[in-house]
């Protein structure tokens, strides 16, 4: 449960319902939804003041609703009675990695097919935590680490600014297909552009030949 629309920019959702549509809310929906988000309007107020910039910058689209139905009303009365939700809405939640993860991450860099004993890995993560340029993201779900992405800043030849790689993306086998890629790239994406870089790489090894292929996108 959120007091204000604009605590949800760090969810990065897909979708905002202003079903209120009271002006505020309907230029904080415009701000915290993610690039590419889509924000529903209702119209409880006639006029809000929205920020084109983030209309433009992030392509989002917006679209007005000019009413819902007994059941529509009924829905949102039984979200505030029930508060809170409960453990039963599976949520994914992205953080900085910590030496708690490090089994974990062994697990999931073998996965990935690059196999490490929790000896050689606790050696890894300390020289990468220890540089500034570097930021490893772990994803969890239930309680269990079930993906993380590898960044660092880089220079090259291609661009005046740094560009962030993501070096190393994986999900855990039993977790595929629910997200989480999607989520911890999201948050790479962000990560980047804090820092301002001027692309993202995405490295990954090709299936037939085993070579690193590179994936380029704006940052």
């Amino acid at each position: 449960m959120y007091r204000n629309a604009i605590d949800l920019k760090e969810d990065a959702c897909d979708i905002i319902v202003d079903f209120a549509g009271f002006g505020q809310t309907t230029t904080d929906a415009v701000e915290a939804v993610r690039p590419g988000g889509t924000v529903v309007v209702g119209m409880g107020k006639l006029a809000a003041e929205i920020k084109t910039y983030s209309l433009i910058t992030k392509e989002e689209k917006v679209f007005g609703s000019s009413g819902g139905t007994n059941e529509d009303l009924k829905g949102v009365y039984d979200c505030f009675a029930r508060g809170p939700e409960s453990g039963d809405k599976r949520m994914i939640v992205i953080r900085a990695y910590s030496p708690d993860d490090l089994d974990a991450v062994a697990e999931l860099m073998g996965e990935l097919g690059y196999p490490a004993s929790s000896a050689q890995m606790r050696n890894r993560m300390e020289a990468i935590s220890s540089d500034p340029i570097y930021a490893t993201r772990v994803a969890e779900l239930d309680g269990e680490v079930a993906g993380m992405a590898g960044l660092r800043l880089l220079y090259g030849y291609e661009y005046d600014h740094s560009v962030a790689q993501i070096s190393a993306l994986v999900t855990k086998a039993a977790y595929r297909g629910r997200g989480i890629g999607k989520e911890l790239i999201r948050h790479a994406e962000k990560w980047a552009k804090e820092r301002g870089a001027a692309a993202i790489v995405l490295t990954s090894v090709g299936q037939a030949d085993g070579l690193p292929e590179r994936r380029t996108s704006g940052a």
